[in-house]
């Protein structure tokens, strides 16, 4: 079973209505802009966490929450507020953001009572409190709350944050013990098709609730991050918005969630593509795939919802499994793992093959090994000639990881040709296990002697 971060390094959740300021709060703690912020009510749908620049103890970022009443125009109301109650309890301190220029609402004092209710230490962060008029309404003590437990900031420009983050940290359990900088974990990202059950994995991997699920595509905008401990050891799983054809798009937040899901794939060591049993291998799928490939990232193929084939004979989900494997050309020396999200099983095969594609992504393979197994293969098969002269390669040197970079020096860098380059990155698969590892092969000119 994982284990979230927020069991060994304190969870400070941010909770209220939509449009108050939360995400921005949230941004100005992390120092990145890791949230979405926009006009829009309720572009936040799902709890990201990241931890506090120069602090130690994390931030919940959560979806604006309404009274019942008021949730008639929210298809995703529900959604959120379940997935708040999922991350309350796993919080050591909740901070209940309210508008201090729209002053107290009703729908700010049903959030207030129902985190009450959570017997949590929580604080009540009234943000937009730029004027001292703001500061001064006496409504804010008619919650019958401690006056020291109500802070007035304005999160966009920073005013009261450095107090506050003062105040958090003298209700937080102090941790003694030094956490592996979350920079230094290798990354996972799930990607793929929206609704192929990429926050349902994700949910499942880490043990609750975390991102938003619902049966409507494209629910996941943002880009999740969720520092994780697995059986001691640690990674950062990321969950992505869905990546649709162009075409598709038709707003421009989720463009936006688009061009950050790219960039999530960009910032990875490994990424799991998610696909279905019901619609494996699509040709959105192939083109996710290659654009995981052209970015050099390790890759891991899971084929979800494997519970529609499970009574299936043997010989027909293997077919279906060879067709995948077959599907994703060039590169078919892919790890290839079925799964089904919903009822948990075989989830956490996901996380063992995605943190061994990391290990091959960073195996060095020694000099002296590389050429006393290369050479004479490459004596035995040389490469063709160019221009009607001899292509000579003296040296391979591995030159660096993440991906795997061979150099193979040689008179006529330029003569190298594509199928070569293909028979060269053969042999170094046959011999050392790159499975679901990219390999780049560079040729440079080394000596003047070209005859």
């Amino acid at each position: 079973m994982s284990e979230p971060y927020a069991e060994y390094r304190p969870l400070v959740t941010i909770v209220g209505r939509p449009n108050v300021g939360k995400s921005t709060l949230f941004n100005r703690l992390v120092r990145q802009r890791k949230s979405i912020i926009h006009d829009q009510p309720g572009v936040t749908r799902d709890v990201l966490i990241a931890p506090v620049r120069g602090e130690n103890f994390y931030i919940a970022d959560t979806g604006g929450l309404l009274p019942e009443e008021l949730r008639s125009n929210d298809d995703f109301a529900p959604y959120i507020a379940r997935l708040v109650e999922g991350i309350i309890p796993a919080s050591d301190l909740i901070l209940v953001i309210v508008d201090g220029k729209a002053g107290l609402t009703p729908a700010d004092e049903y959030i207030i009572e129902r985190i009450r209710k959570q017997n949590k230490p929580f604080l009540v962060v009234v943000n937009k409190a730029e004027s001292s008029k703001v500061r001064q309404d006496p409504e804010w003590l008619s919650l019958g709350i401690p006056e020291e437990n109500i802070w007035f900031i304005s999160a966009l420009h920073g005013r009261g944050v450095p107090e506050l983050i003062q105040i958090i940290k003298s209700f937080l359990p102090d941790v003694k013990q030094e956490e592996k900088a979350t920079e230094d974990l290798p990354r996972i990202s799930i990607v793929g098709r929206p609704n192929v059950g990429k926050s349902t994995l994700l949910n499942s991997i880490i043990g609750y609730e975390r991102a938003l699920v619902s049966e409507i595509a494209g629910t996941t905008r943002d880009m999740i991050e969720v520092p994780v401990r697995y059986y001691g050891k640690e990674f950062i799983l990321v969950d992505t918005a869905g990546l649709r054809r162009k075409s598709a798009v038709d707003s421009a937040i989720e463009a936006y969630s688009i061009t950050r899901t790219v960039k999530a794939i960009e910032a990875s060591d490994v990424v799991v593509l998610l696909m279905t049993a019901e619609e494996p291998a699509t040709r959105q799928d192939l083109r996710i795939f290659h654009l995981i490939v052209s970015r050099w990232k390790g890759v891991v193929v899971a084929i979800n919802k494997w519970d529609l084939v499970a009574h299936e004979p043997h010989q027909f989900q293997q077919r279906l499994i060879n067709y995948v494997k077959g599907r994703l050309v060039p590169m078919n020396d892919v790890p290839i793992v079925t799964v089904s999200a919903k009822e948990k099983k075989r989830v956490h095969k996901v996380v063992d093959v995605a943190l061994n594609v990391y290990k091959r992504l960073t195996f060095r393979i020694p000099t002296s090994q590389l050429n006393r197994y290369l050479l004479p293969i490459i004596q035995e098969t040389p490469p063709p000639s160019y221009r009607g002269k001899y292509v000579k390669i003296k040296y391979v040197t591995q030159a660096g990881i993440k991906p795997p970079t061979f150099v193979f020096f040689t008179n006529y860098p330029e003569g190298i040709k594509e199928s070569y380059k293909r028979f060269l990155e053969k042999k170094i698969r046959e011999k050392w296990d790159f499975t679901g590892v990219p390999l780049k092969l560079e040729f440079r000119s080394k000596w003047q002697d070209k005859e």
